[in-house]
C-alpha cells in the first residue's frame, strides 16, 4: 500500500514524499517539532490522514497500522518574534501565537527612573499606554523608554541619591544642606556640589566698561 506525505513547512522547506509499505504494518512518521524563518516560527500542531484510520492526531509523531493507501498531511500553526527592549517587560522577548493579543507591561530596570512611553510597533494612541494591548499579526518590536522620577522643584531622585539622600527626596531638594545658603535644587540648575560649601554659583568679578568678561566660581559645566 502507499503512503504519500505532504506538508507545507519542514526542517529543509516543504515536504512531499511517497512510500510504499506492507499493508497492516505499523508506521511511525515524525516531523520537527518547530521550523524558524527570520522572525516567524511554524510550529508542528498535528497531522491528519486521509484513507485510513486515525483519521488525526496531535503533535509531530504520526503512528497507526496502515491498511489502506493513505495520505499524511502535517499541521501547522505560526508564531511571531516579540522583540522588547530598552528595560524589562512581562513578557520578556519570545514567541507569541499569530493573532493572539498580548499584553506587555513595562518597567524600569534602573533606580530613580519609571516607565514613560513605548517606541517600536506601537498601537495607534498607545504610547503611554503601560500594560499596552499589543495584536501579533506580525513580528513586533517594542521599547521602554524611561523618564527620571523628580522631587521638588524637578529635582532629579537619582541627583540627589548621588549625593547620599535615598529617602525624603522633596525635603532634600528643599534644604540647604552644606550651609552655603543655596537649596539642593538650585545647586542641581547650577551644576554644583550640595554637600560642599564653597560650591555655590556666583560672580566673583564684574568686568568695566570694555574690560574682560565676567567671572564666575562654584560650577562645573
Amino acid at each position: 500500500v502507499m503512503l504519500w506525505i505532504l506538508s507545507r513547512y519542514g526542517p529543509s522547506g516543504s515536504v512531499s514524499q511517497a512510500f510504499t509499505n506492507e499493508k497492516n504494518s505499523l508506521v511511525t512518521r515524525t516531523m520537527a517539532n518547530f521550523v524558524e524563518n527570520g522572525q516567524t516560527q511554524y510550529a508542528c500542531t498535528g497531522w491528519t490522514l486521509r484513507g485510513n484510520d486515525p483519521s488525526s492526531g496531535a503533535g509531530a509523531s504520526a503512528v497507526f497500522t496502515q491498511t489502506n493507501n493513505a495520505l499524511l498531511v502535517w499541521e501547522w500553526s505560526a508564531n511571531y518574534w516579540l522583540d522588547t527592549t530598552g528595560s524589562r517587560t512581562q513578557p520578556t522577548s519570545s514567541w507569541q501565537a499569530a493573532g493572539s493579543q498580548v499584553v506587555v507591561t513595562g518597567y524600569s530596570s534602573r533606580d530613580y527612573y519609571h516607565f514613560d512611553y513605548w517606541t517600536g510597533s506601537v498601537p495607534s494612541g498607545g504610547a503611554y499606554s503601560n500594560p499596552l494591548a499589543l495584536l501579533m499579526d506580525e513580528p513586533k518590536v517594542l521599547t521602554v523608554n524611561l523618564a527620571p522620577n523628580l522631587a521638588a522643584n524637578e529635582t532629579p531622585e537619582w541627583w540627589l541619591a548621588f549625593h547620599g539622600w535615598t529617602t525624603n527626596f522633596d525635603a532634600a531638594a528643599l534644604a540647604d544642606q552644606d550651609g552655603d545658603r543655596v537649596p539642593s535644587w538650585e545647586e542641581y540648575r547650577s551644576d554644583t556640589v550640595p554637600t560642599n560649601s564653597d560650591s555655590y554659583l556666583r560672580l566673583i568679578s564684574i568686568p568695566r566698561e570694555g574690560g574682560a568678561m565676567a567671572r564666575w566660581a562654584g560650577g562645573t559645566g
